[in-house]
């Protein structure tokens, strides 16, 4: 995820027309050292409501609550305010790299749920549920289900399909459309032999008594992808997969590098195309 330019001007465009994952991956925020001793991890994305001081600037060493996070990385700051000659106040942006993450957002005494579990149980905690709370009465953002009937074809990509892909596919109206627009849909499996690339989707699964493995994501996805790419280390479970009434494509997918990247995405074009034939 590069901004390729040296013109500022087209920087901040970029910057502000990217998706929602790939912006948070770039608002992560440096924890306090006695964080960083308590939960073993450096730096996090921020959340409104969390707690943050204030490292540069007029208010350095101020300490407040984070009111908003704007499209360009900057950040308000509850105590963070100044005031214009007619008396009126407001609050200045603040980017997130002059700031110290100090306290984290909290639900009672509690952190939030999934931080929780991530960070305070280090994802400990046998799941029982995955409970997608407000789906039943979620709306697709305006133009989605447009795109999906426009589409030639739908890429599922090696993200957690517990609660990624699913959190979307949850909202019925999109799941509805995708399932009657018949178009090709491919998938790529986000677990190499039996651990996920990153991410805590072998406890989810091992919690909801899936199979941790290619297959028991591919069955996940059991009547709505026609194609599924697998790594060459699981190219001994195509023959189970197949059986599911998919075909079956099997590469390198552990994109370490940027012609990996390229191949793989040529070779989940190339599978819609045929789909398509």
């Amino acid at each position: 995820m590069k901004i390729i330019s040296r013109k500022p001007s087209k920087q901040r465009k970029a910057l502000y027309n990217y998706k929602n994952n790939q912006r948070s991956r770039l608002l992560t925020c440096r924890l306090a050292d006695f964080l960083t001793d308590e939960y073993g991890i450096k730096r996090l994305p921020l959340k409104i409501g969390d707690s943050v001081r204030i490292c540069k600037g007029e208010f350095r060493d101020f300490e407040g609550e984070v009111l908003e996070i704007t499209k360009n990385l900057r950040v308000k700051v509850k105590e963070a305010v100044f005031e214009k000659t007619d008396g009126t106040q407001f609050h200045p942006t603040i980017h997130v790299s002059n700031l110290v993450l100090t306290k984290f957002k909290s639900e009672g005494k509690k952190m939030d749920a999934w931080r929780g579990f991530m960070i305070e149980r280090k994802a400990k905690d046998k799941v029982l549920d995955i409970i997608y709370d407000g789906a039943d009465d979620a709306k697709p953002t305006e133009g989605i289900i447009d795109k999906i009937v426009e589409a030639e074809g739908i890429l599922i990509g090696p993200s957690n399909p517990l609660v990624s892909i699913n959190t979307i596919l949850s909202i019925k109206e999109i799941r509805k459309t995708i399932e009657q627009a018949n178009k090709p849909i491919v998938g790529i499996s986000p677990i190499i032999g039996d651990k996920p690339v990153k991410g805590p989707l072998d406890k989810l699964m091992k919690g909801l008594g899936m199979e941790v493995s290619c297959v028991g994501v591919a069955k996940f996805y059991k009547n709505l992808i026609k194609t599924f790419i697998i790594d060459e280390i699981d190219k001994d479970k195509k023959s189970r997969i197949e059986e599911l009434g998919m075909k079956v494509i099997i590469t390198n997918t552990l994109m370490k590098n940027l012609e990996i990247k390229k191949n793989l995405a040529k070779i989940a074009l190339e599978a819609m195309l045929k789909c398509n034939e």
